[in-house]
């Protein structure tokens, strides 16, 4: 056990400073209703009340053994495959599965037969920082150049690799794919929605397949309202598996032109009160792609929070080993949210909030600020997040930045400058998040970065 949470003395005395530091008053894209926790009490987002303090030797046995779990062994099912993939959901031979590249080749071919001018690229980023997946990228040969290349995630489990999605480009986002009430509801955007109009509206082919890898719908969507929407009954025990979507484009040879497949999450996902813990968080961008990837991911390095935080913080802190260290830790009553501070090597220092949707499940972290930055005001439009906010230090960028002079000064003005307002403009995607990922460095005489992650959504 580290000494974040050796006396119970440490932590009460982090409580009412921390509480103050906390944010309140953080506007979300649409109405999203108050968390409620235990017997329907009301609880303001991830900010514990004074209450806290009479619980507090329950929240630091809670905290001590979240730290001293190990990681438990895999959910399986008397098979041995992974409860919730996408592929392969029969039998396939065991070198199909031996690596990534080989799983996702098999899943090119025999799911969405594509043909051989797809071919996987030699030096695929692993798209993880966790390396517990990889995802491999296909693109087609030199004659179909203006084909949209196709990344399929994998994941290996048990020694063997298993596909848990796949996606080209401009393919369609999959906003909600979940059973309800023997129901299989999918809700998808197009790449770039907001370019689209009635005139040009596409429908999509969306599938639903069974977890034994058969058919068990193949519905026609048409568009509306820029998105595409589909409830088929499917019925009790039924276990759908997986979903597609494909955009409806003019047939060519070779396909995949916009295509996107993703896990079905169970109807048991849909209680949770966690729901309203997520507009957005790292590494995913909504509710349900938290929970597919908590089902895709068991064992996951993430349901240690401290793995958790460093791996955000190096995200945020352009790659830089930040060697942090947390304290002052809270934890709400049910175990799904927890607040702290934090410090790196680097001289950084700030907050951060963490959220998961189920208990022993990976935590997945939905804001961290630095302590010289400022939010002074926050805005929310149906295209973008506008973030009035100060830097109490001079400056340079250091990753990721969106923002300009405010109150009619130019960029020069503003930027760069300790406490001088900027205005920072942050786009709502098509799945309707914003989400704020900044990284700056301090120019004085000992530089050190300053890290600012938030997020918003409906």
């Amino acid at each position: 056990m580290t000494t974040d949470l050796d006396t119970e003395a440490r932590v009460r005395a982090g409580l009412a400073t921390y509480a103050r530091a906390m944010r309140v008053d953080r506007p979300p894209l649409g109405e999203v209703p108050t968390p409620t926790y235990g017997a329907d009490r009301p609880v303001t987002r991830l900010l514990l009340s004074a209450a806290a303090v009479v619980v507090l030797v329950a929240v630091v046995a809670v905290a001590a053994r979240q730290l001293g779990r190990d990681v438990g062994p895999a959910p399986v099912q008397a098979g041995g495959e992974p409860v919730h993939i996408v592929w392969p959901l029969g039998d396939v031979p065991p070198e199909s599965q031996a690596t990534p590249e080989r799983i996702a080749e098999s899943y090119v071919r025999d799911v969405l037969d594509l043909g051989p001018e797809w071919q996987h690229r030699p030096d695929t980023d692993d798209g993880s920082d966790t390396r517990v997946d990889r995802t491999v990228r296909f693109e087609a040969d030199d004659r179909n150049l203006d084909r949209s290349p196709l990344d399929v995630s994998t994941i290996e489990v048990g020694g063997r690799w298993y596909v848990t999605g796949a996606r080209t480009n401009d393919g369609p986002t999959i906003v909600e794919a979940h059973v309800a009430a023997g129901h299989v509801v999918v809700d998808a955007v197009p790449h770039d929605s907001g370019l689209l109009s009635p005139a040009v509206a596409i429908p999509a082919t969306v599938v639903i397949v069974r977890r034994d890898g058969t058919e068990l719908a193949n519905v026609q969507a048409p568009m509306t309202d820029d998105r595409w929407r589909v409830d088929v009954p499917v019925g009790a025990g039924a276990e759908p598996a997986a979903v597609l979507v494909s955009r409806n484009e003019p047939a060519t040879p070779g396909g995949a032109e916009a295509l996107a497949s993703v896990i079905v999450l169970p109807e048991s996902i849909a209680g949770s009160p966690a729901r309203d813990l997520f507009p957005a968080a790292l590494p995913v961008g909504s509710y349900e792609e938290a929970w597919r990837y908590t089902l895709a991911h068991p064992a996951d390095p993430r349901r240690d929070f401290r793995i958790a935080l460093t791996l955000a913080l190096g995200t945020v802190g352009n790659g830089r080993p930040p060697e942090p260290k947390f304290e002052q830790l809270v934890i709400s009553a049910d175990g799904d949210a927890m607040s702290g501070r934090y410090t790196t090597g680097d001289g950084g220092a700030g907050i951060f909030e963490l959220a998961r949707v189920s208990h022993d499940s990976p935590w997945f972290v939905t804001r961290v600020q630095d302590d010289a930055v400022d939010i002074r005001d926050v805005e929310v439009t149906p295209t973008e997040v506008r973030v009035k906010m100060t830097v109490s230090e001079d400056y340079r960028l250091a990753e990721a930045h969106a923002c300009g002079g405010s109150a009619g000064q130019s960029v020069e003005e503003a930027w760069g400058h300790a406490d001088v307002e900027l205005l920072c403009r942050f786009s709502v995607d098509e799945a309707g998040t914003a989400r704020a990922l900044q990284t700056l460095e301090t120019t004085g005489d000992h530089p050190r970065l300053i890290r600012f992650f938030d997020a918003w959504g409906p």
